[in-house]
């Protein structure tokens, strides 16, 4: 397909409008869906750069459109069409002739088709707000339910990021747990053709939480209904002590609940570079509280609990936690 989108370019004078000058790109749309973005590069490192129509352009079916002083060089090409399909060509020779590329609707879709089957992206958060993050979900949109957590016993600390690698072209839902249990959801995100970065702020964050939208850019304009998590039934709760102190009680009680319950711990403690589990739990939302050798307090409330959850607790979380300052 690459070889056949070359062969669409060409020099030949017929093709060529009288005002058409050296290094002049001009595209035409002969395809059944507009072109909404047009991304021309020689950086050979996934830096894209801005859309070469501007934000008000669209290359319309049957239209075309004229991209002016290209240099001699070898360019990466990237077109997003009205459904936010990407098609990329790579490599291409562009010199200082007159150029013309008709796109057909063929063509066009089995660059699409390449460019899903051929390509990867990666897609990194970046938690810039005052929360740490305990879990994340990413799952494609055409799923019933979201997959395993991405975390797993990790923590997006505040100021840190995560990466997911290898994410395939398509349209996807991300689920965020903050500490204090409190989930943020972004649907249909549209990935493929680049590396994305979300920069998570506070209002970002907040705003998501409180379903005024989650602030990131979204390609299709349908928004699917917010999936809850799948109903497992039993839930096991694993605290794993990455901290300089032993803890000494634990509780997990139900949210609605007026007492703490029980001491889970029992006659046993949480030494560094342990970990206890607490099982037999209900699919439900729990406050949990730790105590440590100096008899310091850390609780979180209102955290939703189902499947295997982990609790990765270093000095970073426990001291703010607990009141400390650093």
């Amino acid at each position: 397909m690459r070889n056949c989108l070359v062969c669409l370019f060409a020099t030949a004078a017929v093709l060529i409008p009288s005002n058409a000058h050296a290094g002049d790109v001009i595209i035409t749309n002969l395809s059944d869906w507009d072109i909404e973005y047009v991304y021309i590069t020689a950086d050979d490192n996934g830096n894209w750069g801005e859309d070469r129509l501007g934000p008000s352009t669209i290359l319309n079916a049957g239209d075309k459109w004229t991209l002016n002083n290209i240099s001699c060089d070898e360019y990466n090409i990237k077109l997003i069409d009205e459904d936010g399909d990407v098609c990329i060509i790579n490599n291409m020779r562009m010199c200082d002739e007159p150029t013309t590329w008709t796109i057909n609707s063929p063509d066009l879709l089995q660059c699409q088709s390449d460019t899903r089957n051929q390509e990867s992206w990666t897609y990194t958060i970046q938690n810039n707000t005052s929360y740490a993050i305990y879990q994340l979900y990413f799952s494609a949109t055409s799923d019933d339910e979201w997959r395993e957590d991405k975390l797993g016993t990790e923590v997006i600390k505040a100021g840190s990021e995560f990466q997911i690698t290898d994410i395939g072209c398509g349209e996807y839902d991300l689920k965020l747990v903050d500490e204090d249990g409190d989930e943020c959801i972004v649907n249909a995100l549209s990935i493929c053709g680049e590396d994305r970065t979300w920069n998570l702020t506070n209002d970002v964050l907040i705003d998501c939480i409180n379903q005024q939208g989650p602030g990131v850019e979204v390609h299709s304009p349908a928004v699917p209904a917010a999936r809850t998590p799948p109903d497992l039934g039993q839930a096991s709760f694993t605290v794993v002590n990455k901290t300089s102190y032993t803890f000494f009680e634990l509780y997990v009680s139900l949210t609605e609940d007026t007492h703490w319950g029980e001491d889970r711990l029992g006659s046993e403690v949480v030494m560094t570079g342990s970990q206890f589990t607490v099982n037999g739990l209900e699919c439900a939302k729990y406050d949990i509280k730790i105590v440590d050798e100096d008899q310091d307090e850390c609780s979180r409330t209102g955290i939703w609990l189902c499947g295997d959850a982990v609790y990765s607790l270093d000095n970073d979380i426990l001291l703010p936690c607990e009141g400390h300052t650093q």
